[in-house]
């Protein structure tokens, strides 16, 4: 394989998730893991794509793990998700932050969005915690 790699000018890129692309699906001392599939890059194809990484998928309904090429990375983790802390409610001014919040927020035709409004309180709360050390 490296004499094959070499003669194409190509190497191999490493992969997340795992190391076995197939197996011979046995469970018992017959089983078999084998690493049978590469992405294979130029290093010209390297410099136009500096963000890409290879990952392990899970087989479904075949003997072999997929790979996927993310060209440009993993994406940024998703926010995590908003909890709305019951102390909160003993709170005067989480009242306040919540009703001024409702209140103020339009869209650019004074229709109030909902999305808006919830995001922008959700904002408006977190900050007010991370202030008021509530959280």
């Amino acid at each position: 394989m490296s004499e094959f790699m070499d003669r194409c000018g190509v190497v191999e890129m490493p992969l997340n998730g795992g190391s076995y692309t197939w197996s011979n699906l046995r469970t018992d001392e017959d089983s078999i893991l084998e690493k049978l599939d590469r992405i294979l890059f130029t290093v010209d194809w390297s410099n136009s794509y500096p963000k890409a990484i290879g990952i392990f998928s899970t087989a479904i309904g075949s003997d072999h793990n997929p790979l996927i090429l993310l060209l440009y990375g993993r994406k940024k983790k998703r926010r995590q998700d908003f909890k709305f802390e019951s102390k909160w409610l003993l709170e005067e001014e989480c009242k306040k932050k919540v009703e001024g919040t409702w209140r103020l927020q339009n869209n650019n035709n004074g229709d109030p969005s909902l999305i808006r409004k919830l995001n922008k309180t959700r904002g408006n709360l977190l900050g007010w915690s991370r202030k008021t050390r509530l959280m």
